[in-house]
Parts: C-alpha cells; structure tokens; sequence
C-alpha cells in the first residue's frame, strides 16, 4: 500500500470483514501502530501478538542508531546486555515489568551504562512504560502485545516471517509491477488452486516438506523446552541463555 495510515488500513479490514465474514480469534503483525490500531477496531475481542523478530528488528535499528554496532560485534557483556530486554519476550506477562528491572540493575553495576543506557531508555519508553513516581505509564506498545511466552507454551509462530515469505514468493512471479487485471486475476487463480492441492495433501495425511531449515527447527525446540522450564532458572541467567538462541 502506498498510505498505510489508520485510514486506510480500517478501509481494508473494513473491506474483508465485510466481503469475508471472518472470524478471527488471533492474529498476528508488525509494530506498525496504524494497523495495529485499525485492527483491533474490528476485532477488539481477538487476541494479538506482535512479531518477535520486528521487536529485535526495532532494537536493532536503535543499537545502529546509538552507534553500538563495533561493541555488539565485540564485546560479549555489551552484546548480552543489549541482546536481554528482547529476551523478556520469553517471561511470563506478570513477571517482565520486574525482570526488567533486575536488567536495569545488572546494567548500573557494569562499567559500561553510559553506553548502554540510551538503549534501555529507549525500550522502557517504548515497551515497558517509564517509572513516574509511583506508576508506570502506558507505552505505546503494552507488553501483552508483544509477549511470546504462551504463544511458546502453545508450540504458536514467534513471527510472521512465514506470511511475509510468501508474499516475496507470490510477488516474485509477476513480471512487473504494474499487472494488467487479467493477468493478476490469472495468477490468482492458479495461487488459490495449488493451496487447495497442498490442503487436499494435508487432508489425506501427507506431510508436506517443512519449509524452515533444520537449524532454525532445532533452535524453535531448544526455545520451546527451555521456556517450558520457565521456573526452574534464575531470571537473569534465563534471560542470558535466551539471548544466544536469537541474532540481530
């Protein structure tokens, strides 16, 4: 889209609630408040999630933006400290505000916070909500919304990367980007009958190939286990051991 303002994102959910009838109960997306925003208007009952790898995207971006890059790359204590409030993702809901905080105070007993600090600024505002006298205050984005923990659990993707590879593989099989009608519905059609051919597939029985590599498979599992033994670690050595199973 070219606009994607709330405007236009209610247009389109207006669209397919109308057209589709659709009954969603949980979904998932970027950190792109308009959608989110837009969403939630009409289907405020659904449960939604934000994806993991746009909340390390967004880190990331601000690690690029503080010029953190050489000590990421070079220092293992500064790559961990930066790594861990992405890692809250993976604690349960009611227990991130005070994992959180034992980061923060990790970070003031290290010889490196002037540093580091901007970057925990940054998150709290945006993720956590910053202390203000006796409360915390809303931040744009709560963290129900971008919590893993039981999606986890429940063995559910961490990310939409998997809706977003297939639109570079739909994408990919236009010649351009400006398709007559014709054509575009042409390629539709064939789209929608070869889901329906892997759906069939499924039906009987058939697996179809799995379309993650084997390491990401494996990293998914050594995620799902470790979480599932959620109490049995101390905090900050849980948030550590999370930090290495993810890259930016």
């Amino acid at each position: 889209m070219e606009r994607k303002n709330h405007a236009t994102y209610l247009k389109v959910w207006e669209t397919l609630s109308t057209q589709m009838n659709l009954n969603i109960t949980n979904s998932m997306s970027d950190f792109e408040l308009a959608a989110f925003n837009a969403f939630r208007t009409f289907y405020p009952g659904s449960s939604h999630t934000c994806c993991f790898f746009h909340l390390s995207q967004s880190i990331w971006r601000k690690v690029q933006g503080l010029g953190l890059e050489s000590d990421y790359t070079n220092n293992d204590e500064i790559r961990t400290a930066i790594k861990s409030p992405a890692a809250l993702a993976f604690c349960p809901e009611e227990e991130v505000i005070s994992s959180f905080e034992l980061l923060e105070d990790r970070l003031n007993l290290s010889n490196f916070i002037q540093r580091v600090q901007s970057l925990y600024h940054y998150f709290e505002d945006a993720y956590i909500g910053r202390f203000n006298r006796r409360n915390r205050s809303i931040p744009p984005f709560p963290i129900p919304i971008w919590n893993q923990y039981n999606r986890v659990i429940e063995n559910q993707p961490r990310t939409n990367n998997s809706v977003e590879g297939w639109h570079r593989a739909f994408s990919s099989i236009f010649n351009g980007p400006h398709l007559n009608s014709y054509n575009f519905i042409k390629k539709l059609i064939e789209e929608e009958a070869l889901t329906h051919y892997r759906l069939n597939r499924i039906e009987v029985g058939d697996e179809l190939k799995p379309s993650l590599n084997p390491k990401y498979i494996r990293i998914n599992q050594r995620i799902h286990q470790f979480v599932l033994s959620y109490n049995q670690h101390e905090r900050l050595q849980y948030l550590n051991v999370l930090s290495d199973t993810f890259t930016f």
